[in-house]
């Protein structure tokens, strides 16, 4: 099940963050999404990084993101960044700086509250929760949905 949820990570992040069926969604909103999701650990992930990677201006970014998701690129970056987050906890026995280097936070301080942010827990709490469950992929389903459905009110 884990491997079915991995495979169509992509896919799912797409699909639940755009407003017109994916057949109708032009190459450079798939290419954007693609270079968040290949880049998301990358500390210096900005919009200037996935103009240079794809060759998409940034004004065309906004304006694509605008009209095609329901949310901006930066949400975008956090929301696969926290769905990565959710899958270290959940399968990989590192350190919560660790969680948080590998999903692109150099500063666990923003990591830490970005989660809590999220999930409304602090990543010590998930891990702590998450080691206590014998069905890890269970508990995973359950914080990806809440990650992917995330809508950021400020």
């Amino acid at each position: 099940m884990r491997v079915e949820i991995l495979k169509t990570k992509l896919y799912t992040i797409m699909v639940n963050n755009v407003s017109f069926p994916v057949k109708e969604i032009p190459i450079q909103v798939i290419d954007i999404f693609s270079n968040i999701y290949y880049n998301y650990s990358d500390f210096n992930l900005s919009i200037n990084n996935i103009t240079d990677n794809t060759k998409i201006s940034r004004t065309q970014i906004f304006e694509y993101m605008k009209k095609y998701t329901k949310t901006s690129p930066n949400e975008l970056i956090c929301k696969i960044r926290m769905i990565a987050a959710i899958e270290l906890l959940c399968f990989e026995n590192l350190t919560i700086f660790n969680i948080g280097m590998k999903c692109g936070y150099f500063n666990p301080r923003t990591f830490r509250n970005i989660v809590n942010k999220y999930f409304s827990k602090p990543p010590k709490v998930l891990k702590s929760e998450i080691c206590i469950v014998e069905n890890r992929n269970q508990i995973f389903e359950k914080y990806l949905n809440i990650a992917l459905n995330y809508i950021d009110e400020e």
